[in-house]
């Protein structure tokens, strides 16, 4: 069985892999390009709002609750997903003003800037039997959470210190890893690639690969108006 963990990056999107054969690392311009190359009845978990609400201001459950685990140096990690029907807007002004009408609440900038990779990502769940069998959604500070024991990570991930802090922990489950990120940091530019973007991807790999210790936030997750759960998996070690 092939475990993924998938993070957007400028080159489109990073992914690792973790199987019994060691861990890989790889780019696609679109998440489909990975799910029509996988085997059937691999794992893909990806950093990227799947459930999403149509026209409520009221946080995902998820997103609420992630923040509670990450308390109190990483909860401005998590931010709340917006609402299905504003991700395909292409002027910030307009997504925000529609995003009130329709909600009550306004959206981030940070947010925005992930509508279109929120938006790619919806619409392959909703039109691809495959993908809908094989992706579930993950929160990289949420899955190093887990494997560290139920801890948040102590330092910025994109810090010198953060990135030290993650590896470590990456190394002591996958003891590859390390001269895996260092040829992936040689292999793609940072303009790319950035180095915590190849992070993220290897821990949501590693959580994908430990199935017999997964948990939900929350353990009962919330479903959409589409069938897509409102859920963050991760591994609780």
């Amino acid at each position: 069985m092939q475990a993924y963990g998938v993070d957007g990056c400028k080159a489109g999107w990073v992914y690792a892999c973790v199987s019994e054969d060691g861990v890989g690392i790889g780019t696609v311009a679109r998440l489909c390009d990975l799910v029509e190359m996988v085997p059937t009845g691999s794992r893909i978990f990806v950093d990227i709002p799947l459930g999403l609400r149509d026209d409520s201001g009221v946080a995902r459950l998820c997103d609420q609750q992630a923040r509670r685990l990450l308390r109190p140096l990483r909860t401005s990690s998590i931010f709340s997903a917006p609402i299905r029907p504003i991700i395909g807007i292409k002027d910030y002004g307009q997504a925000n003003s529609e995003s009130k009408r329709l909600s009550g609440k306004g959206l981030s900038k940070q947010t925005y800037n992930i509508t279109p990779k929120i938006l790619e990502v919806d619409q392959l769940m909703n039109s691809h039997v495959k993908a809908r069998e094989m992706i579930r959604e993950v929160h990289p500070e949420v899955c190093f959470y887990g494997l560290a024991g139920c801890r948040p990570m102590r330092h910025g991930k994109k810090t010198k210190e953060g990135f030290a802090e993650r590896l470590a922990l990456l190394a002591r489950l996958q003891s590859e890893v390390e001269q895996i990120v260092k040829t992936a940091l040689a292999r793609y530019p940072r303009k790319m690639v950035a180095t915590d973007d190849i992070l993220d991807a290897l821990v949501c790999a590693v959580t994908a690969r430990l199935d017999d210790h997964w948990k939900t936030v929350p353990s009962v997750p919330e479903v959409d108006s589409k069938g897509l759960p409102m859920e963050m998996v991760y591994c609780e070690l």
